[in-house]
């Protein structure tokens, strides 16, 4: 079943096509004839002309016709009765220097000698000829008429060029109609789809609510049957469309409520999963040391120290866990605001590096930094629980030449703190998980280490409420942990008073 969009375009084009078939039809049929009236009609104006402008003396040389042969591009003739040529278009050309009588009385008889292959009377004496040259080479329309006195004249034009100035207006309109029938085919195709697209549009509407989709309008343009048959259906759609989106409204809800309920449930299973894992072992050691000691297995005082010692260990380690627990839980809630304020974060740096060494014999810490002011702005204490958190992740991962050093140096948006340690580049396809909660890259020395996967976790948390940069880069011989802080001037530490001078420029 063809459509309507194709039953308009064919009918449009149809009309289209045989508009043009007509039009070519009728040029190739009548051209080449309205060129030759129209000739003759010049023909025989032009006598008029001459017969206005003709002079008292008629000489070969006069210079009276020249603007009617150049306006009309034709050739006139004056001659008496007796068949003597007075004037010839030619003629002009003569020049009484390089031209002899001769060559005047033999252009005048060649002028003459044209032969009438046919004629048709005008008006009494005037009559239309078709003339030839005496070799056939050359065709004439010409107008032979009575001026004045015993003089005729015969105005002529070249019927070639009439014909070929038709074969050239025929070539030209020709084109002209086929390329305009490519535009006027594609307007029509343009045509038949603007004024099927109404109909279509409702079709598919209609087709689609019987489907129970209602999200589909038409398109109402003007005032017709149509527009208004279409604003109906646009009526029935919207209306079933609202009570539709409000079902879907409440169903999108229940079912991001229940995936959100699906994925706390997940977070609370590995939350409890990662906890109990890293309770189970301490708990277990420090069940089997109590329980020696409770049966007395320790027979002696140095072997009981040695079991208290192992148990005190496990529940410093349970301590540590249960806090960095409630740290984390307390930052990624927003209970635990930051305070920013002005610090020396020269002084910050060396006081934790002084720390952090004073309980580390085997690895070498250094500061690479002088001992000039460097005043930062932020939460002073969390900046020192980052930099602690780095230094005990390097000390836990520090290799072969054993050495960690810490560097602070000035960037164009502020301080950045970096901790370096020897050892091993971190893999890129762990390079994101490292931020995670109880992700641990070395699963074999987590329990010499004492770590439990929580402080690079700590670390993102505090960053991003400081909304500064944190990250890492595989440096050569080891790797290099990074943050940055907001700069201040020297002389904006905090007064007596505890104003704060210094503001975060970031914020």
């Amino acid at each position: 079943m063809k459509s309507l969009r194709i039953r308009i375009f064919a009918s449009i084009a149809g009309i289209i096509i045989v508009f043009a078939a007509a039009v070519m039809l009728l040029n190739w049929c009548c051209l080449t004839t309205f060129y030759f009236q129209h000739g003759n009609s010049m023909l025989k104006s032009a006598v008029s002309q001459i017969r206005a402008s003709f002079p008292e003396e008629m000489s070969y040389d006069t210079d009276a016709f020249a603007s009617i042969e150049d306006t009309n591009d034709i050739d006139i003739i004056i001659y008496k009765s007796d068949g003597e040529a007075v004037y010839a278009t030619i003629l002009r050309e003569f020049d009484p220097e390089v031209n002899d009588a001769n060559w005047l009385r033999y252009r005048l008889e060649e002028i003459m000698r044209l032969d009438i292959v046919e004629s048709e009377y005008d008006s009494g004496e005037s009559r239309f000829e078709i003339q030839k040259s005496k070799d056939g080479a050359a065709t004439y329309i010409a107008y032979r008429a009575h001026i004045k006195d015993d003089y005729w004249s015969v105005v002529r034009m070249n019927a070639n060029v009439l014909k070929n100035s038709a074969s050239v207006a025929n070539t030209f309109m020709g084109m002209t109609v086929v390329i305009m029938l490519f535009v006027a085919v594609a307007a029509s195709a343009l045509i038949a789809g603007h004024l099927s697209k109404p109909i279509r549009q409702m079709n598919a509407v209609t087709r689609a609510m019987s489907k129970f989709d209602f999200s589909q309008k038409v398109t109402v343009t003007g005032r017709d049957e149509i527009a208004q048959l279409a604003m109906s259906i646009n009526i029935l759609s919207e209306n079933t469309s609202r009570l539709l989106d409000e079902l879907n409204e409440k169903n999108a809800k229940l079912e991001k409520e229940v995936e959100h309920e699906r994925a706390l449930e997940k977070m609370r299973k590995e939350f409890v999963s990662n906890v109990s894992h890293e309770l189970k072992t301490p708990i277990a050691i420090i069940q089997g040391y109590a329980e020696g000691l409770r049966l007395n297995v320790a027979g002696d005082e140095k072997r009981r120290d040695v079991y208290c010692g192992i148990i005190e260990s496990e529940s410093y380690k349970m301590d540590k866990l249960v806090k960095q627990l409630l740290e984390l839980s307390r930052l990624e809630s927003g209970q635990s605001a930051i305070t920013k304020n002005a610090f020396n974060l020269t002084d910050m740096t060396g006081e934790v590096v002084k720390r952090i060494a004073s309980i580390t014999d085997d690895i070498e810490i250094s500061c690479l930094f002088d001992d000039s002011p460097r005043i930062a702005y932020a939460d002073e204490m969390r900046m020192e629980q980052v930099l602690t958190n780095y230094l005990n992740n390097a000390i836990s991962h520090c290799k072969y030449g054993m050495r960690i050093d810490v560097d602070i140096t000035e960037k164009e948006y502020g301080w950045r703190v970096s901790v370096y340690n020897t050892g091993d580049h971190i893999p890129d396809d762990i390079a994101e998980n490292i931020w995670l909660s109880f992700y641990r890259a070395d699963k074999s020395r987590s329990r010499e280490n004492g770590n439990c996967g929580l402080g690079l976790s700590i670390v993102s948390t505090i960053m991003k409420q400081h909304g500064r940069e944190y990250g890492f880069d595989n440096v050569d011989g080891g790797v290099s942990f990074w943050f940055d802080v907001a700069r201040c001037e020297e002389g904006d530490l905090p007064s007596e008073d505890g104003a704060e001078p210094c503001g975060d420029a970031s914020e």
